[in-house]
């Protein structure tokens, strides 16, 4: 798959993602869960549960999610 492909993939998506937000009045949270559920459920029926179980395990140590949130009281 070329970078260009997985752009235009990309951008499909995130329309979707906002149209389907914008027609349901879904909160991003709740759309987020729904999204990740299914993306299990595709993992699992490829059989490649563990490697996506990885993906995320990865993603979630990137230093941008790292970062405390300072609250002001």
């Amino acid at each position: 798959m070329t970078d260009e492909q997985i752009m235009v993939i990309s951008a499909q998506i995130d329309t979707f993602l906002f149209e389907t937000a914008m027609e349901f009045q879904t909160a991003s949270l709740e759309l987020s869960a729904m999204v990740l559920a299914r993306l299990l459920v595709l993992n699992l029926a490829f059989e490649q549960q563990d490697k996506f179980q990885e993906l995320l395990e990865a993603v979630s140590k990137k230093p941008v999610l790292q970062k405390t949130i300072k609250v002001v009281h």
